[in-house]
């Protein structure tokens, strides 16, 4: 996390100075380009893990933490903003909808990585209990940022389905069923800081897609005001260390609104091919590079060999999946229309 502030210290300093007469927008094609960045991160954050013994040339990118609070971020924001634009029709059918899209792909990849294990001898059913029970671990490995969102889709679809209309409390039972899921997970279960960290990040994305004309008309004579959260939020960090009590969570809570405050100045390239394609393979990249990661580990001596076989594989066969999963999913989402 104290990487990733430095970053948006640097970026946000030079949007201090980037004029513009009017601010971009912060939906689909704006954020595509940042999806692909955000997936690459946490590839590259995991990648470190492994490989930091041998090199630090990951180090400047080991982000993968602070990359899934701005995902969860970004999930809240388009809950919102589609329930603002469509209101109560857009529940309809919308768990199924999202296990369609969620589930689907998580299912088939995890079953294919079991697969795998299974070839190699090393299938386990008394393991993925052991692990699911603790949340060491997922059936498939790195996943459990899946799991995680569609508790999440549930619990605003648990919040919004009796509320037709969008009200003034609405936004704070969705706050206190976050809490509730905060409070078991790290304090009663005790599960790993992954699992807890980061879950804030979703119901900020939902109160700033609300909020959001409000904040540009404050922005327009403030933007300076940013920077000094930025200071804040990093003495924060620097002043916790390792060390996670409540207020240190602040910087992954406040990361997704300012990264977007920051995109209002300074836009990602939206007609960047590579960007845009790593975008649009962000939840396949998400699901496979882990499987990678573990059966490359100790195919190649060196490090950096070992970083490229893992990229390019990852990419090849997110590439695949995506157009299989679409597919599927397209056509069962068809059929709900």
């Amino acid at each position: 996390m104290t990487i990733a502030l430095f970053w948006l210290l640097l970026l946000c300093c030079i949007a201090i100075f980037h004029r513009k007469e009017e601010y971009a927008l912060f939906d689909l094609a704006h954020t595509l380009p940042l999806r692909g960045i955000l997936a690459t991160l946490v590839v590259l954050g995991h990648l470190d893990t492994v490989v930091s013994a041998q090199t630090k040339i990951l180090m400047p990118f080991h982000m993968a933490t602070p990359a899934v609070a701005v995902f969860f971020f970004m999930s809240g924001y388009g809950l919102m903003l589609s329930f603002s634009k469509k209101g109560g029709s857009y529940l309809q059918n919308f768990i199924l909808k999202a296990s369609i899209k969620l589930l689907i792909p998580l299912l088939v990849t995890t079953c294919l990585y079991q697969g795998l294990l299974f070839i190699l001898g090393d299938f386990s059913i008394k393991k993925i209990l052991i692990d699911l029970a603790s949340g060491i671990e997922t059936p498939l490995i790195h996943s459990w940022y899946v799991y995680a969102l569609f508790l999440f889709y549930l619990l605003y679809y648990i919040v919004f389905k009796y509320n037709n209309e969008l009200k003034k409390w609405t936004g704070l039972i969705l706050i206190l069923l976050m809490l509730i899921y905060y409070v078991v997970i790290r304090y009663i279960l005790n599960w790993p800081f992954y699992w807890w960290i980061t879950c804030m990040a979703f119901p900020m994305g939902f109160f700033y897609s609300r909020y959001e004309d409000k904040i540009k008309m404050v922005l327009n004579d403030n933007y300076w005001g940013i920077l000094p959260i930025i200071i804040a939020l990093l003495s924060i960090k620097l002043l916790s260390g390792m060390y996670t009590p409540f207020f240190a969570e602040l910087p992954y809570i406040l990361l997704g609104p300012i990264i977007a405050i920051i995109l209002y100045r300074i836009p990602l390239p939206i007609k960047n091919k590579t960007l845009n394609f790593l975008g649009s393979l962000s939840f396949e990249i998400y699901l496979t590079h882990g499987i990678f990661e573990m059966l490359l580990h100790a195919s190649f001596e060196s490090p950096y060999v070992y970083i490229l076989a893992v990229i390019t594989a990852t990419i090849v066969t997110s590439w695949i999946l995506h157009n299989a999963y679409k597919k599927i999913t397209n056509s069962l989402l068809y059929k709900l229309r």
